[in-house]
């Protein structure tokens, strides 16, 4: 395991860059992702989490065809929670929308519902390339996208946003590509769980600045 304790996960949290500023290259954190070995057989759980598309002007080479296809090589399942959104065939907002177009929909309380036709519509004033830089590549490796700004937007949806992601991740990992349960590499939960983390640090500082 990479992250392997608490304590560990602790010690790596520290170590996140909260104020990149308009550096935010997400393909070099897929990338980097890529370095760390895994178990054969594990499945390969990938989460991106960023509310900026990539930074062209620090593209160290990357492609997205070079990218997807260094995740594709492990069999990788790329989940990405953006600053875009999505919805649903009846135009309803979706907290997310998987490879096969399904949307799920907040149901107001906490909870949410399945729906159809899901597409992502408007992308944030800081992302504007962020359909093209990450959620089709979550599409094509088989995953999900997700609305960033849902999640921290707090309430409800929120609640709505982790039942519909921690569901979906379940049903990823447990499907095991048709090959029955497998156990997910740590990294995973792990990776997430820095994003999640250096994401909030960086909001909390927006916010004493204003």
């Amino acid at each position: 395991a990479q992250f392997g304790t608490a304590a560990e996960l602790a010690t790596a949290a520290t170590a996140l860059t909260v104020s990149g500023g308009l550096v935010e290259d997400g393909w070099a954190a897929l990338q980097f992702a890529m370095g760390y070995s895994f178990r054969p057989g594990a499945s390969v759980n990938v989460i991106l989490v960023t509310d900026e598309d990539r930074d062209e002007l620090n593209s160290n080479g990357l492609t997205y065809d070079g990218v997807r296809d260094q995740l594709a090589a492990v069999g990788a399942l790329l989940n990405v929670a953006v600053n875009h959104g999505f919805e649903d065939v009846n135009e309803d907002e979706a907290l997310g929308v998987d490879a096969d177009g399904n949307a799920y929909v907040p149901d107001g309380a906490g909870g949410y519902a399945i729906s159809t036709g899901g597409v992502a519509t408007t992308p944030g004033a800081l992302a504007p390339t962020a359909k093209a830089d990450y959620i089709d590549m979550a599409w094509e490796l088989g995953g999900a996208a997700w609305d960033l700004n849902i999640l921290r937007d707090g309430g409800d949806s929120a609640r709505s946003f982790t039942a519909a992601f921690i569901d979906i991740k379940v049903s990823e990992i447990s499907g095991g590509g048709g090959g029955g349960p497998v156990i997910p590499e740590p990294a995973s939960l792990g990776l997430f769980a820095l994003g999640a983390l250096g994401f909030g640090i960086r909001r909390r500082k927006k916010q004493s600045s204003r």
